[in-house]
């Protein structure tokens, strides 16, 4: 069930993100609970905080299953401030240090994160509405549980940090990319939801003694699984498609005009173009310009939102024209659908 989840497969048919290191830390970080290795779980209760800066608020929701499954308050409340605290150090503190100063943008555009968490709290209709408006976020859920036989809705100790975990992710309405199965927004998600199976599983066996009926029930989610994959055009479906190992016109155009771009000088940059530029001081992600010295779009037709992230194709082209006759930027140099800006000098240089 979790290597078919298509959560799963997305992050790492993807670019590489952090958060591919997630899934084996909070396995790591249950056995050593299920174990009572303290030692062992608090190192692996770091290791996951480490790997990004919200997760401290996901794992502090973890204090009420380790009070319900081992009845130690101490592990439960060193969890959950431990992990409060780190996520807060984490954007208030260690972010901004080196250089993330911005961190904004949830339910209104610039809002903060406690700004953002007041709003819902002084309306909470708005939680509900959120939560399953538009409808892809119903249909994320669906297929969540849908692949892992439904079973983890029996599993009450976990399913209050699985709701939180698909609440995190819809209530913000600024990123709507987050509501999606596909990317890196379910890689926790995946392994939650394998804990909670194997938990209902194993109470299962306690009151239904035939063999046939796990049997029977393998056969139900190995068919399911397959049937959601070829739904909702699974990654692993990728492989099978010519066009995933093509060398195409676009990533040729994109490579020169990558290759036109002073390593000194500072970017701003498409989402899916920031890796190739990210060796040098100062690095931004469109639409954020700020001081950036040339600015790279990719346009080529029918790309993915991600590579937009919270600009979409038609409002890039916009951003594009919108610099350019401005007066503030020029092309400096083009290929085909891809375009590299050059800041123009101000009239005091």
């Amino acid at each position: 069930m979790f290597i078919a989840f298509v959560g799963i497969q997305s992050v790492f048919i993807d670019d590489f993100h952090e958060v591919s290191l997630l899934p084996v830390s909070i396995a790591w970080l249950f056995y050593f609970l299920e174990k009572k290795r303290w030692r062992s779980y608090f190192v692996a209760l770091f290791l996951c905080l480490s790997v990004r800066e919200h997760i401290g608020f996901l794992l502090s929701v973890l204090a009420t299953y380790i009070y319900f499954s081992s009845k130690n308050i101490k592990v439960a409340l060193s969890t959950f401030m431990v992990s409060l605290l780190w996520s807060f150090l984490a954007i208030k503190v260690f972010m901004p240090y080196f250089g993330k100063v911005d961190y904004s943008s949830f339910v209104t555009p610039g809002d903060s994160l406690f700004s953002a968490s007041m709003d819902y709290l002084l309306n909470p209709l708005s939680i509900a509405r959120n939560l399953f408006y538009p409808l892809v976020k119903i249909k994320t859920i669906v297929f969540s549980f849908l692949s892992f036989g439904l079973l983890p809705l029996l599993d009450l100790k976990l399913l209050p940090i699985i709701g939180f975990q698909f609440a995190y992710r819809f209530l913000d309405i600024q990123h709507p990319i987050r509501s999606t199965l596909f990317y890196h927004f379910s890689v926790e998600l995946a392994v939650l939801m394998s804990i909670s199976t194997i938990s209902v599983l194993e109470k299962l066996t306690k009151i239904v003694k035939a063999r046939r009926f796990f049997f029977m029930f393998g056969l139900v989610i190995i068919t399911l699984n397959t049937i959601i994959n070829i739904y909702l055009n699974a990654p692993v479906l990728t492989l099978l498609k010519s066009n995933f190992y093509a060398d195409e016109p676009w990533m040729k155009d994109n490579k020169l005009i990558l290759s036109k771009i002073p390593k000194d000088q500072s970017v701003s940059a498409q989402n899916n173009l920031v890796p190739h530029l990210s060796h040098r001081e100062k690095i931004y992600v469109l639409p954020i310009v700020e001081d950036a010295q040339y600015i790279v779009f990719d346009l080529h037709p029918n790309q993915d939102n991600w590579n937009f992230y919270t600009l979409s194709p038609e409002l890039a082209k916009n951003k594009l024209k919108e610099l350019i006759k401005s007066g503030s930027y020029k092309i400096a140099f083009s290929s085909n659908y891809s375009f590299l800006l050059e800041k123009m000098p101000s009239p005091t240089d």
